[in-house]
């Protein structure tokens, strides 16, 4: 089903710089994912730091189970629809594992989690079938 997007809601973001959706994606595909990325974790929770960065990096190449939902149409549309863009390129994925209730704490921005200069969008889904 196709998420439908409010003008006030495109215009909430092109005055804010971000939105904030719900329930994009269905329960079910959440736990998937999540037990997908739990299953990645535990081959790598004995790297240091660097390397277990690394190895989260671009899971929507590894794994087809990430590929299919990172790839969402939603999500696209979504995307599309706020950058006011007819196509858009997915770069890299990027799954952060931490028990912080906000990444971007400290008044942190997306720009300085993630080093990637020139980039139209980012989509952050968190993943958290309990809440």
């Amino acid at each position: 089903m196709k998420y439908l997007i409010l003008d006030s809601q495109i215009n909430f973001f092109q005055e804010n710089g971000f939105i904030e959706f719900e329930n994009i994606y269905p329960k079910e595909e959440i736990q998937i994912m999540e037990n997908e990325i739990d299953t990645i974790f535990k081959s790598t929770k004995n790297l240091d730091f660097f390397k277990q960065y690394i190895a989260f990096r671009d899971l929507f190449r590894k794994s087809s189970i990430i590929k299919k939902l990172t790839l969402d149409k939603n999500i696209a549309s979504i995307a599309r629809t706020l950058s006011n863009r007819s196509s858009l390129r997915l770069l890299f994925d990027q799954t952060f594992i931490t028990n912080k209730k906000n990444l971007f704490e400290s008044n942190k921005t997306i720009n300085d989690v993630i080093s990637f200069q020139g980039a139209v969008c980012y989509a952050i889904i968190k993943l958290d079938s309990s809440t």
